[in-house]
């Protein structure tokens, strides 16, 4: 068994993220956690369903926004996919994280025609 199967942490790691997660986003809400020096600070954390937690970093929230729009409010019910990217680094060392492929999964899309919307946004004409 795994580490990260046997001492689950209460935030999604690059370790749950390892073969590939699509997800359905709930809410993001303001948390206070610790930094690595000990200290605390609010960060936003985007609240999942049916999943731990994501701590979001500026790239991800990016990533979202140019999915979904820069109003964090307006990404409740929308999916996203989940991935561990090994070129992630932190502190001048290679680590790993997680990271929001910039593409919406088979499920979005689905909900879309599902509700009659369109997919990919409004046609360009």
């Amino acid at each position: 068994m795994k580490l990260n199967d046997r001492f689950p942490g209460r935030y999604l790691t690059k370790e749950d993220a390892d073969t590939g997660l699509t997800a359905c986003m709930d809410r993001v809400e303001e948390q206070q956690l610790k930094t690595p020096s000990g200290q605390t600070e609010n960060r936003p954390v985007l609240l999942l369903r049916d999943q731990k937690p994501l701590v979001l970093n500026k790239s991800n929230f990016l990533t979202i926004a140019d999915l979904y729009g820069a109003d964090d409010e307006s990404w409740s019910g929308h999916w996203i996919c989940l991935f561990n990217d090994p070129s992630i680094t932190f502190g001048g060392k290679r680590v790993g994280g997680v990271r929001i492929k910039p593409e919406k999964p088979a499920q979005e899309i689905a909900a879309n025609r599902d509700s009659g919307g369109d997919a990919d946004g409004p046609l360009p004409f």
